[in-house]
């Protein structure tokens, strides 16, 4: 007795499913992006998520699902800061939206750049930016208007210089920069710039 079925449309259904199944295999479906998607829905964000973002409300739905999750991330981050720190990051995103264009293009150029470096030059540039931070806002303006002062192709000789020191080269530069008085550190300039 042969058990096989021979009916067209069951052999037609297998090959559909066949077909369906081998697309999945092909274009990595997988459970796991459908829940992550699921997850990224407007309807699916928290109370509070959803007042964070309300201005992404009316365009949710055409953002990307990595723009939807560097939003939700920032929600978190948002949710976690003191209020102290809410009203930095408010004055600064205000400060942000009134910048120039041409402004906004070059902080992006920078901190793309700061991402690049290593941990340890991060960790350094942060440092350096506290010490100068903690100075007295005179001498932060001292400080700013020397380096005005200097001019244009001297800094970028400077800036290529610099970029070209190893880390270890450029923490022995700075040691030797500290013990110097605002003259050596001209004549160092005047020199290395001929």
């Amino acid at each position: 007795m042969n058990n096989k079925v021979n009916c067209p449309s069951a052999t037609r259904m297998w090959s559909l499913s066949s077909i369906i199944m081998l697309f999945f295999v092909i274009f990595g479906f997988s459970g796991a992006s459908v829940a992550i998607a699921d997850e990224l829905q407007w309807s699916v964000l928290d109370k509070q998520e959803q007042r964070i973002l309300q201005s992404y409300e009316a365009t949710w739905e055409t953002l990307t699902d990595a723009q939807r999750k560097k939003l939700k991330k920032g929600a978190a981050r948002w949710q976690q800061m003191s209020p102290e720190q809410k009203a930095v990051m408010q004055k600064r995103f205000t400060k942000w939206k009134t910048l120039p264009k041409e402004r906004k293009q070059k902080l992006r150029k920078r901190f793309t750049h700061f991402q690049s470096l290593p941990p340890a030059e991060r960790k350094e540039l942060r440092n350096k930016y506290q010490w100068y931070k903690s100075l007295p806002k005179e001498k932060r303006q001292a400080l700013r208007q020397r380096w005005k002062d200097v001019p244009r192709a001297e800094k970028e000789a400077m800036r290529e210089r610099w970029l070209k020191m190893k880390p270890s080269e450029r923490r022995a530069m700075r040691q030797r920069l500290k013990k110097m008085t605002p003259e050596q550190r001209k004549k160092l300039r005047v020199h290395t710039a001929q």
